[in-house]
């Protein structure tokens, strides 16, 4: 531990008292007296001025208060003395890499006042009592971060305190294995005869790359993890959980068996179909910093899981593309495949990958290909690419380090949602395809981003989870990003420009998926467009088990309707 002027002041006696409303009724009942005297009208005048200043205080709307440091860094010196983990401050060398997150400009701009790093479940259930009340008696927030990918930046708070589990990323077999494969999945995967499903505990930290380093490789199971690999496994399946199998497999959240979660006082639960069955609903979709900390997942993975998959690239003319997309919606492939496809003013190119959770159905990527997709296409798109086997650990570690999904992008929005099969039609997509086309050719730091959805995603009734879109066929959006601050004016200019188009192109979608935040969202949009109908019933869990209201950040679970 570093000795800094934060951490190593002492702070004064803490005293907590509560503010008495002013007593106004003689006041009111000598007004007329007053009148009628000078020094009256005056001690009136100073009177009502001093009830002014309790009122503004009591309301909490006088100009912002810096927090008193020395009570932070006495609270949190405390706390690392009983931690495994420990505390980070402004002054320490290791301070700029403990508060990085993947959009950098949240940090540069508004620094955290500390990091806790928690190195172990005990270590969060120290934390959050402290946590919790530093943020009641002296308004000093915080933020649980699990890999920091948070597009929108909340994963950190400036003047504040960052709980960060990025040290808890432990994944490992549970010894227990001896699951029926069909009762655990379901409808969602009839696997092959000799492929078993297996549950593993997993930790909030770990990134996608050490799942895939820690059980694909040493132990060859797979499952459903994010697509780009320094995500958390965290905050990417309580948010829903996207990625290359989840057609077949499901989300993230269609997968995960139980969570053990330390609430506001340190309390220790376990959320499962069984026991707390209505946090296991809100966990599964709405579960990112709204309702505790999620220490640990039950989930599940298959074995064996081929280490080689299949995918191709298809470069799409841009005249072609909204009849292709038309076409993939209304007869959507097999499950296996899974489309990602990116837009420039000529073209659109297509990432169509072939995961199978069945050795024996690897090699059939290209014959349904040719089935499936090439009677969208020209032949032009394909003809010339055809599909490779690449290793997913590895593929994955070489995807992390392209542009867009590094973990060093200067400044990210995102503006996204779902396109329903009521919007599916012909008409639907030559108009949003156009707009794209535009708003690219305007804004060279845009980047569209189509994924096709449906499948497995489909099969989970629509109440088991708090994910609220289940029929969705794709989710529509556009990335706007730049690598370095000194492109500011630039991304300044550009987010400008976007703003005002997207609801050109918003109109033909329908709510919006929580894990790709959107910072352009008002207070009085984004609970109903993350959750949709289920938000009644989210506010009631977040009353139930958060009834202070102290897992709070810019577009967290309300604790109200409105």
């Amino acid at each position: 531990m570093a000795s800094s002027s934060l951490s190593s002041q002492s702070a004064a006696h803490e005293t907590d008292s509560l503010l008495e409303t002013p007593q106004t009724d003689n006041l009111l009942r000598n007004s007329s007296n007053q009148r009628r005297n000078p020094y009256g009208i005056i001690l009136s005048a100073f009177l009502l001025a001093m009830m002014a200043l309790v009122a503004l205080f009591f309301f909490n709307i006088l100009p912002y208060k810096p927090p008193n440091t020395d009570i932070v860094g006495s609270q949190l010196l405390q706390l690392s003395l009983h931690m495994q983990g420990r505390v980070v401050f402004p002054e320490d060398a290791d301070f700029g890499d403990a508060s990085k997150v993947w959009r950098e400009d949240v940090v540069a701009n508004n620094p955290p006042l500390a990091i806790i790093e928690a190195f172990s479940e005990s270590d969060v259930q120290l934390a959050m009592p402290v946590l919790a009340r530093l943020f009641r008696l002296h308004d000093i927030p915080f933020r649980i971060r699990s890999g920091g990918h948070n597009k929108a930046g909340f994963s950190t708070t400036g003047g504040g305190i960052i709980l960060s589990l990025k040290q808890m990323r432990n994944v490992e077999l549970l010894k227990n294995n001896d699951y029926d494969s069909n009762e655990l999945q379901g409808d969602i995967l009839t696997p092959h005869p000799t492929t078993k499903t297996v549950v593993a505990s997993v930790q909030p930290g770990a990134t996608v790359e050490v799942v895939l380093d820690n059980l694909l490789e040493q132990e060859g199971a797979g499952g459903t993890v994010g697509i780009c690999g320094n995500v958390a496994e965290g905050g990417f399946v309580l948010g829903g959980g996207i990625g290359f199998m989840s057609r077949s497999l499901g989300l993230g959240i269609d997968n995960v068996l139980s969570f053990r979660i330390v609430l506001y006082d340190g309390t220790i639960v376990t959320a499962n179909a069984e026991s707390h069955p209505d946090l296991f609903f809100a966990l599964r979709g709405a579960g990112s910093g709204n309702y505790g900390v999620v220490t640990e997942m039950e989930y599940k993975y298959f074995h064996p899981m081929p280490r080689e998959q299949r995918s191709r690239m298809v470069i799409i003319p841009i005249e072609d593309f909204a009849s292709f997309l038309y076409n993939l919606g209304k007869s959507p492939p097999s499950r296996e495949f899974m489309s990602i496809f990116g837009v420039s003013p000529d073209s659109a190119t297509a990432l169509m990958s072939w995961f199978s959770a069945d050795p024996e159905r690897i090699d059939e990527s290209e014959d349904r290909f040719q089935e499936e997709i090439a009677p969208l296409l020209p032949a032009s798109s394909y003809e010339q690419v055809p599909y490779a086997y690449f290793d997913w650990a590895d593929g994955t570690h070489d995807f992390s380090d392209k542009p867009g999904y590094t973990d060093h992008l200067y400044a990210v929005q995102v503006w996204q949602g779902f396109l329903m099969p009521a919007n599916n039609t012909r008409a639907v997509w030559d108009e949003i395809v156009s707009l794209i086309q535009h708003i690219v050719e305007e804004c060279p730091d845009v980047h569209p981003d189509i994924e096709l959805w449906g499948g497995a995603i489909s099969d989970t009734p629509h109440n088991e989870t708090a994910f609220a879109y289940r029929d969705a066929l794709f989710n529509v959006g556009v990335q706007l990003y730049v690598t370095k601050e000194a492109y500011k004016e630039q991304f300044e200019y550009e987010l400008n420009k976007v703003n005002q188009w997207w609801p050109s192109v918003a109109q033909y979608l329908e709510g919006a998926y929580v894990n790709y935040p959107m910072n352009s969202l008002g207070d009085d949009e984004y609970p109903r467009l993350y959750w949709g109908n289920h938000l009644e019933r989210l506010v009631h869990v977040k009353r139930q088990y958060d009834p202070l209201n102290i897992f709070r950040y810019e577009q967290s679970m309300p604790v109200a309707v409105t």
